[in-house]
């Protein structure tokens, strides 16, 4: 029985991974946003060799002149395996509030990426639940070593006031 376990183990991980076309976010309860949360993985169960946590600051609006006017954006975050021979397993999604507060968890299960895959997330214009000082949070992990991927976001406005920047994820090394 220990021998057919850890195959086990592989068949529901695979069975936990989103297909193309499902709801890859939910909203977190009112009692979750209390609490930092920590970033949900299967890091310590598939025992990959690498773990990793990429902190992305996005804007859910920018402050136009004087501070009394802001403009809001549509922001994309973006996830690129950029290994052209392994696949990476994003693992967990999270968006923060300037507060600091998880707001909502956008990649829920884990979900494989083929090599050089991208795949995004979405918070759109209307949704200023993130405000100025939003970020994400983002966990990949890999079974052997590749190169790291890019981790990003772009925030565009429309209208009359027409704005596009990136910003660059940040990799947590604690030291």
């Amino acid at each position: 029985m220990c021998r057919r376990f850890p195959g086990a183990v592989v068949c529901l991980l695979l069975a936990a991974c989103a297909a193309p076309g499902d709801e890859r976010t939910s909203t977190v309860p009112d009692t979750a946003r209390a609490e930092v949360p920590v970033i949900p993985g299967v890091a310590d169960s598939a025992r990959p060799t690498i773990r990793r946590v990429v902190y992305v600051p996005v804007y859910s609006h920018i402050y136009d002149g004087d501070h009394k006017r802001y403009v809001n954006l549509t922001t994309t975050l973006s996830v690129r395996n950029t290994d052209p021979e392994r696949e990476m397993t994003l693992t967990a999604v999270q968006y923060f509030n300037t507060a600091g507060r998880l707001v909502r968890v956008y990649q829920p299960r884990p979900l494989r990426m083929a090599p050089l895959a991208t795949t995004e997330f979405v918070v759109a214009e209307r949704d200023t639940t993130g405000g100025s000082g939003a970020n994400f949070l983002v966990e990949w992990t890999a079974a052997s070593s590749i190169t790291e991927p890019v981790v990003e976001a772009v925030m565009i406005s429309s209208g009359t006031l027409e704005l596009s920047f990136v910003s660059v994820g940040r990799p947590l090394l604690r030291r």
